[in-house]
């Protein structure tokens, strides 16, 4: 349920503060800005007349973390609360990781929209760039087993997103069979990986 009004609180601010055309440079970021304080104020107001209706509820019933992104090209903004990441195909081969997963948290733990330290810990900001033709949005559950990751010298993890990510794209595109990838989906291997929740969205631009 929390990840229900966490989809329909980003869906309202998007249509309540971002205009229907590609902003512009300099109005980007302030858009991002607005997106970030409409999202969560959406979500409070809706968790707050949820939780009016049904006594004995609590905020922690309905946690969720959140990722989303409002494409208008070459404008992408974006608001992640949690450990989601995102990534980011160019042409038709490369892809990049915009926004690495937020592994660490607070004291080690994920943070919610229902978390206390939401606001302060809420990342948001612009993609500009006119050589995106696909973006993947993805859970915590699938760091594992689609990211790389090398541990710095402080002790912090450093992601990337290998080479064989622009597989992913290529199959959603249509130009690559999608047998070998639900080999990998269907396999222990790909389910040991780890056991949180593995959801990506991808969009492509054919």
């Amino acid at each position: 349920m929390g990840a229900h009004l966490a989809v329909e609180a980003a869906a309202d601010a998007a249509r309540t503060v971002l205009p229907d055309t590609p902003p512009s440079a300099e109005a980007a970021d302030a858009d991002a800005h607005r997106f970030r304080g409409a999202c969560l104020r959406a979500f409070t107001a809706r968790l707050d007349a949820l939780l009016a209706a049904a006594p004995g509820h609590q905020a922690g019933d309905y946690a969720a973390t959140l990722l989303a992104v409002v494409a208008h090209p070459p404008y992408f903004v974006y608001l992640a609360v949690g450990d989601c990441f995102l990534v980011a195909r160019h042409g038709r081969d490369a892809a990049h990781l915009v926004l690495a997963p937020d592994g660490d948290g607070v004291a080690n733990e994920t943070v919610f929209l229902t978390s206390a330290v939401r606001d302060t810990a809420v990342r948001s900001g612009v993609l500009a760039d006119d050589g995106v033709t696909g973006l993947a949005l993805a859970t915590d559950g699938l760091v594992e087993a689609t990211l790389t990751a090398r541990v710095s010298a402080t002790g912090s993890r450093q992601y990337a997103a290998p080479a064989e990510f622009a597989d992913y794209f290529a199959v959603f595109a249509g130009s690559a069979p999608a047998g070998r990838l639900a080999e990998q989906f269907a396999s222990a291997e790909f389910a040991a990986t780890s056991g949180d929740d593995k959801t990506m969205v991808i969009a492509v631009r054919r």
